[in-house]
């Protein structure tokens, strides 16, 4: 019986044949690499824009009527946004701060928002009334912010670019009644959100008394 190997033309092609497939495999391979990276910063933005929009939004959500005495004697509004281009772009007195240990100290706190080389931050003060020479806890929530604009509309239904709007001081200016907020993103573009603030205790329409069941007692 006749035995024939390979020939050297036949170990060429053969090899010429798994060099691509070789290299088409990795290139496929590198392929899925790069689609699961930049799925995965997709997604980190998207989380990292969607906190950051709900901190916001969970901010004016529990926003409260209390002035704040940050500059004696004067006193600044609850909720104060002095406009375009003027840091802060928004403060606001907030309830709700979770105290679970009930140290002897307040719910409230001072929140402010800035944007600060395209970082959008926020930062905290545990009292309202923290003298500014005491820093606030500093946290930087969103990156890649172009700009952020703020509207405040009032009981008339008319809207305003700061708050308290002008020739209104501070000291008499009521909260607003909806807030809303623009962020530009460098890469997402706008995002727009609508927020409704609590309403004042006075405006807020009576609670129907509970009806009286049952008819006495018979003698």
């Amino acid at each position: 019986m006749t035995r024939r190997g390979f020939t050297l033309l036949e170990l060429l092609v053969a090899l010429a044949i798994f060099t691509v497939i070789g290299a088409a495999a990795y290139t496929g391979l590198f392929a899925v690499l790069d689609a699961r990276e930049a799925t995965r910063a997709q997604s980190d933005r998207l989380a990292a824009v969607q906190y950051a929009v709900d901190t916001l939004v969970e901010d004016l959500a529990q926003a409260t009527n209390r002035s704040v005495r940050s500059v004696q004697p004067r006193q600044r509004a609850p909720l104060y946004a002095p406009g375009p281009d003027i840091e802060p772009l928004l403060a606001v007195t907030r309830g709700g701060w979770p105290n679970p240990a009930r140290l002897p100290r307040s719910t409230l706190a001072r929140v402010e928002w800035l944007l600060d080389d395209q970082q959008l931050v926020r930062q905290t003060r545990a009292r309202p009334d923290t003298p500014a020479q005491v820093e606030p806890v500093r946290r930087r929530l969103l990156e890649r912010v172009d700009g952020v604009t703020l509207r405040f509309r009032d009981g008339e239904g008319e809207w305003s670019p700061r708050w308290p709007p002008l020739n209104v001081p501070d000291a008499v200016a009521d909260m607003p009644r909806a807030v809303e907020v623009t962020l530009e993103l460098m890469d997402w573009g706008e995002i727009r959100r609508l927020v409704a603030l609590p309403r004042p205790a006075a405006d807020r329409p009576p609670v129907p008394a509970e009806p009286t069941g049952g008819q006495g007692v018979q003698q």
